[in-house]
């Protein structure tokens, strides 16, 4: 008997529905890998999930002197109380998309960073609600942008066959070489820039122009503009003007 009800037992156990709660939530962080110092710089929010998720709160972390902007959710999505500590977001009526994104954070960098160093992006306690009012996590994100240079300058520029008074806040120079071809050296100020327009250059007789090109890390740009005059061999002819006829004696 006692064996017979250590089976229906174990029958009523194999047929009774376990209730499982399927729900999860990741949450992702994307934001640039650099920027200037002083910048804004905007990081893309998002997730996936099992697709019955009514809203999501979010908390900011933020190092080395960065500070919370705003924060412009995507599509339709709701902000509630929205702070420069965190956020919650929502979908009024419905659920949060089960992979998508959820908003944009923009984040804005010390004038004071110094190129070279790291700023941190982060987002920590995160927690969820589902349609069915259960609470869920999710894990922590952090992302770290480079503070990029954004100096332009050249230490030095020469022109073989010719001198320059050289500063690098003077952006035109002006020589006179007399030879068919020429070269253009130039050091960027910082190793992190690169240079273009230097090398060997031919030259025509005449004006010939020519751009040394300073390629900051962060993309700004700065142009030095070099003209050198190489003379005719042969002093172009200049136009004959028209003879006027003696007046005619009467």
């Amino acid at each position: 008997m006692k064996k017979y009800l250590k089976y229906l037992l174990f029958i009523a156990l194999i047929l009774i529905p376990l209730k499982v709660n399927a729900s999860y939530i990741n949450v992702y962080l994307g934001c640039p890998a650099g920027a200037s110092a002083g910048q804004t710089i905007y990081c893309t929010v998002s997730t996936t999930n099992s697709g019955d998720i009514g809203s999501v709160m979010i908390s900011y972390t933020f190092g080395n002197g960065a500070t919370y902007n705003t924060f412009t959710p995507a599509g339709s999505f709701g902000l509630y109380n929205p702070k420069a500590t965190g956020v919650q977001i929502g979908q009024p009526g419905g659920t949060i998309t089960s992979n998508g994104n959820l908003g944009t954070l923009a984040v804005t960098i010390p004038a004071s960073a110094a190129p070279g160093s790291m700023i941190s992006v982060g987002l920590t306690n995160i927690n969820a609600s589902t349609t069915a009012y259960d609470d869920i996590t999710a894990a922590n994100v952090t992302k770290t942008v480079s503070i990029y240079s954004a100096n332009n300058y050249l230490s030095s520029l020469s022109i073989s066959g010719a001198a320059i008074n050289f500063n690098k806040n003077t952006h035109a120079y002006t020589v006179n070489i007399d030879a068919a071809s020429t070269t253009i050296s130039a050091t960027a100020e910082d190793g992190r820039s690169s240079v273009a327009g230097v090398g060997a250059k031919s030259l025509r007789e005449g004006r010939n122009v020519f751009y040394v090109v300073v390629t900051a890390q962060n993309g700004g740009q700065r142009t030095y503009t070099i003209t050198i005059n190489r003379p005719y061999s042969q002093q172009p002819q200049q136009p004959q003007q028209p003879t006027t006829p003696a007046p005619e004696t009467p």
